[in-house]
């Protein structure tokens, strides 16, 4: 199988992250093809496709789509977009890969999960810390160094620098998703608190929560703090698993895992020789999707069906809510105890 891929969104991120995997996609694949790339800026989609190697560009989502009849859609495009894009793409009955959040509401996620499966169209939401190299090789101690039924906690600090005049819960998804991840079990209740208010953002957000499997975690999350970082914890007797992420592509930290173990460090991984689309995950997570639907294979996770507490959980940071929330798993909602 040839398989032909095309484009969604040409900005910021699409260049510094999408366009360089690409390339290294195409040399390491060379019977895929970069078919198209789109964007509603003109010049944009142009000048994305003469970088990266696009046959051709377009403004319009939907000619692409029906003029090209890829294989796979790559979709990064802007949180306020995403929905309407994404729906176009799965009503066209193509294979969508899109970026992070899968919509803004619980509402927009389970109309998009509803076409997806309805029309069994395969799909991949792009939560790419559980494509780094970093967070695979934890996950890979996790397993054979850990039991889960002895684990303690699992502590994530998340921080940015001035990031307070924003909706920080698109990005705060992102280490909801990774608990998740790391933990193996869907959350079974979660409680949230914030700091003071200041240019309508919370200048702390923290999380306590319990997964189905019975561990423990807790996230503090700090948009406007000095440097752009993400630290993760996992505590049993005896043992520690730390994780550093490079939080954003321009950070200069790089990814690294130390598992120690009654005192004594043992030095996993560290990423600072890989490129930044590898160290991010992104070039790992379309290759990884791609691979399946040219061998017709099982869609890596998560799909959009595995994805409702997480946007849920994102709904709550950004409605603030404060009493306990406990995870309703038949009617897939959040339910607040009083």
């Amino acid at each position: 199988m040839s398989l032909r891929f095309c484009m969604v969104g040409c900005g910021w991120f699409a260049n510094h992250q999408y366009g360089p995997a690409i390339k290294q996609l195409i040399a390491r694949h060379p019977a895929w093809e970069f078919s198209a790339c789109c964007d509603v800026i003109e010049q944009k989609s142009h000048s994305f496709a003469v970088e990266f190697g696009a046959k051709r560009s377009y403004p319009d989502l939907l000619a692409m789509c029906r003029a090209e009849r890829p294989n796979v859609i790559l979709m990064a495009v802007p949180s306020g977009v995403m929905y309407e894009g994404a729906l176009a793409v799965l009503r066209e009955g193509l294979p969508l890969l899109l970026e992070k959040p899968p919509g803004l509401t619980v509402d927009q996620w389970s109309s998009l999960e509803a076409v997806a499966t309805q029309s069994r169209v395969p799909n991949l939401v792009a939560f790419n810390r559980r494509h780094m190299p970093a967070v695979s090789r934890a996950r890979a101690v996790l397993e054979e160094k850990f039991e889960r039924t002895h684990i303690s906690r699992i502590s994530y600090t998340m921080l940015r620098s001035g990031r307070l005049n924003e909706d920080f819960s698109t990005t705060a998804i992102h280490a909801l998703d990774t608990l998740l991840f790391l933990g193996g079990s869907p959350y079974k209740e979660a409680q949230f608190r914030f700091g003071p208010v200041e240019r309508g953002q919370p200048v702390r957000i923290t999380m306590d929560a319990v997964s189905h499997g019975g561990i423990r975690s807790h996230l503090d999350i700090l948009p406007d703090a000095g440097r752009s970082v993400e630290m993760i914890s996992v505590d049993a007797p005896g043992q520690t698993l730390e994780i550093r992420l490079a939080a954003t592509p321009e950070a200069e930290l790089q990814g690294e895992v130390d598992y120690w173990r009654k005192g004594v460090r043992h030095a996993v991984y560290s990423d600072a020789a890989s490129p930044v689309h590898l160290r991010s995950g992104v070039y790992n997570e379309i290759e990884s999707f791609c691979l399946a639907i040219e061998h017709a294979a099982t869609c890596p996770s998560p799909t959009l069906s595995e994805c409702g507490q997480q946007v849920a959980l994102m709904e709550a940071i950004r409605a603030q809510r404060t009493k306990r929330l406990v995870w309703d798993m038949q009617e897939r909602k959040l339910v607040t105890v009083h």
